[in-house]
């Protein structure tokens, strides 16, 4: 029964260690894409600003 333990919690270890992985690629996903959208904004507003000949 101990080496049936021994195998299960390697397996949960790994287990975890791959969904560890999968979250903070998804983390670094989600900080780009707000980023972008960020300096999307920020590109919007000078486009919006040189339209209208006025400085922000």
């Amino acid at each position: 029964a101990g080496s049936l333990t021994l195998i299960t919690h390697s397996s949960l270890l790994s287990m975890l260690k791959i969904i560890n992985v999968v979250e903070d690629t998804e983390r670094h996903n989600y900080l780009l894409k707000i980023k972008v959208s960020v300096l999307n904004l920020k590109n919007f507003k000078q486009r919006i600003f040189s339209n209208y000949g006025n400085k922000p």
